[in-house]
């Protein structure tokens, strides 16, 4: 999953660095342009939904997770402070354990639910990408744009390099 927003994020990166210093085009009324509009609009709604669904996921599991992590914390300190003292500790020992199996636990859960959700709008996204990645030749040539013209699909806007 990371791979693929990394992969998102550095194709959305290599079409807005291209896109400084262009020249605007405007590319005619086709059905391959009508059809990269919508496609854009789908991709970039969907990247929207996609990013604050994740970031749903993270704080909810930030919420569920911070009271046992704080009582993690809050065990290991009065665990050393008895290691200090008596070395009767296994009891605490257990119970950290079984604290930090609970984290994991969630941490599993959540990433599954997370999965469940986002699945579905995830592949959508990576449709909608490669539909736009198939289309942007066919406009180009349809318009008879250079090789070298660049479409910026936050923008939706086509333009080639200043001479």
């Amino acid at each position: 999953m990371k791979s693929t927003i990394r992969i998102i994020a550095f194709t959305l990166a290599i079409f807005t660095a291209k896109a400084f210093a262009q020249t605007p085009l405007t590319p005619k009324d086709t059905p391959a342009s009508q059809v990269l509009a919508q496609l854009v609009k789908d991709h970039n709604a969907d990247q929207k939904a996609f990013d604050v669904k994740r970031q749903q996921a993270m704080s909810t599991l930030d919420q569920s997770n911070k009271t046992l992590s704080d009582q993690v914390a809050a065990m290991q300190k009065a665990l050393m402070d008895d290691l200090n003292k008596d070395k009767k500790y296994k009891p605490r020992i257990d119970q950290i354990n079984g604290m930090q199996q609970k984290l994991q636990t969630n941490g599993a859960n959540a990433n599954q639910a997370f999965q469940r959700d986002v699945g579905p709008l995830q592949q959508r996204v990576l449709t909608e990408q490669s539909q736009i990645d198939g289309l942007l030749p066919v406009i180009r040539k349809e318009n008879g744009f250079a090789d070298n013209a660049v479409f910026d699909p936050a923008t939706g806007k086509w333009s080639e390099p200043k001479k």
